[in-house]
């Protein structure tokens, strides 16, 4: 084995007392730092359910394990996400744990967006307008409810349900979360379906799913909830970038 090779295979092992030199000891505590600050820094709420002796477990095996495709650090939580996904064996036990990342990695991947929302227009709420999906909205769907207002994470694998919601960037730079029932998880679907869509063409569109309501039951809901979404930035008018 060349010394490359042999350097690159001491680089993924977690036993630190190497024989062969110093200064490969302090390249690795500093790597396996510096990668560890950067998933600390994304994945706050996964530490304090899983505890730090497990998260540090599961790090040392991503050190030695994975093959990043990324040179870059700040691309490293995307690396880890992936990780976790191929890796369900290591923590079989705590089955809420890649839905809880995802939903912490989905919040960065937000933050650190650089899509825009163009400015409100003045014009009211009118059902003759029509509106689409923000991109800086997207539709989740967990068999765990791992959403932040539930505070009690040890408890996640008792409380296996799932949860539909929706989490977003408002204009204001703020990541938000909404929870969806059966019902406004439909009016999602239609905008992921069609894109662009009026409120004529969301009617329609749920009577066929709906029968036993009437139009206009369904018109005053839509109006409703399209109204709010409209303020909360989630979605947008049809013709906004």
């Amino acid at each position: 084995m060349n010394v490359q090779a042999e350097f690159s295979q001491y680089l993924r092992t977690s036993n630190q007392n190497h024989p062969k030199s110093p200064a490969w000891q302090i390249y690795h505590r500093l790597l396996r730092a510096n990668l560890t600050e950067v998933l600390n820094g994304v994945y706050t709420r996964t530490i304090q359910a899983l505890g730090l002796e497990f998260w540090n477990i599961l790090i040392d095996r991503f050190f030695e394990r994975y093959e990043a495709k990324t040179r870059y650090f700040y691309e490293l939580p995307d690396e880890f996400l992936a990780f976790l996904w191929q890796n369900k064996g290591l923590y079989r036990d705590r089955p809420w744990l890649f839905a809880l990342a995802h939903f912490e990695w989905m919040e960065l991947a937000l933050t650190v967006s650089t899509e825009v929302l163009a400015e409100k227009s003045r014009v009211s709420y009118s059902k003759s307008l029509s509106f689409k999906l923000s991109p800086l909205a997207h539709y989740c769907e967990y068999e765990y409810a791992v959403y932040p207002g539930d505070s009690a994470y040890k408890a996640l694998a008792k409380r296996a349900q799932t949860w539909q919601g929706l989490v977003y960037r408002n204009r204001e730079h703020q990541v938000r979360w909404f929870e969806l029932d059966a019902w406004t998880v439909r009016i999602i679907q239609q905008f992921n379906v069609h894109g662009t869509m009026r409120e004529d063409d969301l009617v329609h569109a749920l009577i066929q799913q709906t029968p036993d309501h009437s139009s206009e039951q369904i018109r005053i809901s839509l109006h409703a909830w399209c109204e709010l979404w409209l303020k909360q930035d989630i979605l947008i008018e049809g013709n906004a970038q």
